[in-house]
């Protein structure tokens, strides 16, 4: 027998569940307490179900073991509370064995299905010299072979739905100006655009950046003048609701953009998103934009690293790579599964610009990412820092020199622009402090 991983045993709301379930279905047992427990403790975590097939003969904190898979199924089957997709009950178990909350289930449906519609190649026919020119202008010659921020430009023109991934310094906030740039070349200056952050302070960010990146372009002035220059917070976009809604902006509102752009997407939990999606216009156009490694959302469902994580996420179909190498003259991975329209759509960058690969972070970082040892990520960073000094008393030592600029700042605006200028992060959510 193994533990649950990740279950905790001071969580509230999983027993809350298990005893309501239990009220509803007295004759629903020990094989309909685990099940709400599951599915609960699963959301409590930050995931949006729990895979009954994995949890088989697991152990939670409480001692319940799972049962055998087939028998649990089985068993839930009978219970008046749990159902299958397009049933109205509290649970929703689907045809692999994955247990919901309805909420989440229904939720990730329609998300599914809106990104499924959206993610079809939709580029009228005949206009492909045209937008080859105007790709050519804005992401001319580059040393790059594919060059991935060119291509991720192009897929936004492509489709109504496209994803931007890549690490620290990859250049997502260069790539997303010249592809909304791109779009207003394509589809005319009557394009009403939207940019949009989970935080405040990712908007803020986000708002200096694209300023920034917005000016370095080398376009006709009218598209730098109708570029976004201000970046929302996803719930400032939304509008607060009247009584009884959620927000102003919502599936019978729509929101008056023709493309909306999602930066820090990966911090954007599956109940935002379900939001978002639903006060979209049918044909409006959404780029997400983000680090899949990164900045995970703290509510259920991580919907970018979801999708920007599937096998060869940085492949594509055969007709999307001929296209690709039509239109930008880049030659990209071809995918060996079969097509998938969502697949396409993604854009992995993968070069950073802010420093080399070979370099000792760059190095400790791809040790991290790609399940390295700790020892050599730690090593690896110890070189970065300076030899054999003490990583503690190295980062103590900054830490010091950092908030020293705080304590001396002399009115709110010094000590919040010292604050901004020094960053401590950390790696973890929990842990000694």
């Amino acid at each position: 027998m193994r533990t649950a991983r990740g279950f905790a045993s001071d969580a509230i709301f999983p027993e809350k569940l298990a005893g309501l379930l239990a009220r509803l279905d007295p004759g629903g047992g020990e094989h309909l307490r685990l099940a709400a427990l599951a599915a609960a403790q699963s959301v409590v975590r930050g995931d949006v179900c729990a895979d009954l097939r994995s949890l088989s003969g697991s152990v939670f904190p409480d001692g319940g073991v799972c049962p055998p898979f087939a028998e649990w199924v089985e068993e839930l089957s009978k219970s008046p509370v749990v159902g299958r997709p397009g049933d109205f009950r509290p649970l929703v178990i689907d045809g692999a064995g994955r247990l919901y909350l309805y909420g989440y289930h229904r939720r990730e449906s329609f998300v599914a299905g809106e990104i499924s519609r959206k993610a079809l190649f939709d580029f009228p026919a005949g206009r492909e010299c045209e937008l080859s020119a105007a790709l050519a202008s804005l992401l001319g010659k580059s040393s790059d072979s594919p060059d991935l921020q060119r291509v991720a430009a192009l897929n936004s023109a492509l489709r109504r739905f496209s994803v931007i991934s890549g690490g620290p310094g990859t250049g997502k906030t260069y790539t997303v100006a010249r592809a909304a740039a791109l779009l207003l070349m394509v589809y005319g200056e009557n394009l009403k655009m939207a940019v949009c952050a989970p935080t405040g302070k990712a908007a803020g960010r986000l708002g200096e950046a694209l300023s920034g990146a917005v000016e370095s372009l080398e376009c006709p002035e009218w598209v730098k003048e109708r570029l976004p220059r201000e970046v929302f917070t996803i719930h400032r976009l939304l509008g607060m609701g009247r009584e009884g809604e959620r927000f102003r902006f919502n599936a019978n509102n729509p929101l008056p953009h023709d493309v909306v752009v999602v930066d820090e997407a990966s911090m954007v939990d599956l109940t935002l998103m379900a939001d978002l999606f639903a006060a979209l216009g049918r044909d409006a156009r959404v780029i997400l934009s983000g680090d899949r490694d990164q900045l995970s959302s703290v509510e259920a469902g991580a919907l970018l690293g979801d999708i920007a994580s599937v096998p060869e996420a940085a492949a594509y179909s055969p007709q999307a790579a001929s296209f690709i190498k039509e239109a930008a003259g880049d030659e990209v991975n071809l995918c060996s599964l079969p097509s998938s329209p969502l697949r396409d759509s993604v854009t992995i960058l993968e070069k950073s610009r802010r420093f080399s690969s070979a370099s000792a972070i760059g190095r400790a970082a791809r040790a991290i990412l790609t399940g390295g040892e700790c020892d050599e990520a730690y090593r690896l960073l110890g070189g970065f820092f300076g030899g054999s000094r003490e990583f503690g008393e190295i980062l103590a030592e900054k830490a010091l020199a950092g908030y020293e600029l705080l304590l001396e700042a002399s009115s709110p605006v010094e000590a919040l622009s010292a604050l901004n200028s020094f960053r401590v992060l950390c790696a973890v959510r929990k842990g000694p402090r």
